[in-house]
């Protein structure tokens, strides 16, 4: 699946999501997604959190993601932003003029030849150096997000989304605050592809055991 660039996930008669199901198919199998496996191998793991509290949290995410998306792409209507979410764009907003960001793909869907398949959330230049992101609004960082977008970055590299091989952009989780701050969180391990590798072993193993 050839990749292209813009702000929208593509459609293609490659690869496909049902949203309702957060489901990808590629040629109308089921792949496994890159959080899926995480969660799957026990890399991440909300188990104990409140379902009240974890539904809350994933809406308010999607909500977050959804406003950074549209402001990216030009196209938000801040008229129609909820009270809630407008720190958190705030936070994006003081993150990409500071930091220098430029934009390259956003919400792109993507898929390895490894057997699995996930959307990241941007490519990007930071100071004109490439890098990957990931957006989050928890306060918890955690080193598990650095396998995530290793994962995702070799993805990108098979699917031709990035012109260069994965090794060559760095990758950062960006905490976006309540209180309009922001915090980047650079992974730097060279373990973490061969960490996701095993996390897909697992994951393949419990399917087979179950």
């Amino acid at each position: 699946m050839p990749c292209s660039p813009g702000f929208q996930t593509p459609v293609s008669d490659a690869l496909t999501f049902d949203p309702e199901k957060h489901e990808y198919r590629l040629g109308g199998k089921v792949l496994p997604s890159v959080t899926e496996i995480l969660r799957s191998a026990g890399l991440v793991d909300f188990s104990k959190v409140p379902p009240e509290t974890l539904r809350m949290a994933q809406e308010r995410g999607t909500a977050v993601h959804a406003a950074c998306h549209l402001y990216d792409a030009g196209t938000l209507d801040y008229a129609s932003l909820d009270a809630v979410i407008w720190p958190y764009l705030e936070a994006w907003d003081k993150f990409v003029r500071q930091a220098d960001v430029v934009i390259d793909m956003a919400e792109h869907a993507v898929w390895s030849k490894h057997g699995y398949s996930g959307t990241f959330d941007r490519l990007a230049t930071m100071a004109g150096k490439p890098v990957i992101l990931d957006i989050k609004t928890s306060e918890i960082i955690s080193q598990a997000t650095g396998v995530q977008l290793s994962a995702y970055l070799k993805a990108a590299e098979e699917t031709g989304c990035i012109g260069m091989v994965a090794k060559k952009y760095q990758r950062f989780a960006v905490h976006l605050y309540d209180n309009g701050k922001y915090e980047l969180e650079p992974y730097t391990s060279e373990q973490d592809w061969s960490v996701f590798l095993a996390c897909l072993q697992i994951h393949h193993f419990k399917r087979r055991s179950t």
